[in-house]
């Protein structure tokens, strides 16, 4: 089978988290066969190793070009999904994580207001109590 290892590597971490899906799945797929249908009597014969060896091929083959292809192309988006991800939520000089850190910052150095003196304020001599 062929398989891009460099897209398997990139995405092992990323299948699932928290044990939540996180990529694409691949549909079921049905594999195809041509040629005539065997009668019953020729599916109770014994059968040449050579025309199992024929089977097998076409349905590795048909894998090859079918299931393996289409399990690439999701990879690839996937990993293009996670890229865009990481770029979005950066480090501490760029992406969100940089602006979360820039926002923090920013209240941080905000004083906080004066505080004003009370409007009403009660001494107790309004009440003869000095």
């Amino acid at each position: 089978m062929k398989t891009d290892k460099s897209l398997q590597n990139n995405v092992q971490g990323f299948a699932t988290e928290n044990n939540e899906q996180k990529v694409n799945t691949i549909g079921p797929f049905k594999l195809k066969s041509q040629g005539k249908d065997f009668t019953e009597q020729q599916l109770t014969k014994t059968i040449v190793g050579a025309h199992a060896q024929n089977v097998i091929d076409e349905m590795v083959d048909s894998i090859n070009q079918n299931l393996i292809g289409k399990l690439n192309t999701i990879l690839t988006d996937e990993e293009k999904k996670v890229t865009k991800l990481i770029k979005d939520v950066g480090d501490q000089k760029s992406g969100l994580v940089k602006d979360l850190s820039d926002l923090k910052q920013a209240l941080d150095d905000i004083a906080p207001p004066p505080a004003s003196p009370p409007l009403f304020h009660v001494t107790g001599e309004e009440n003869g109590l000095l």
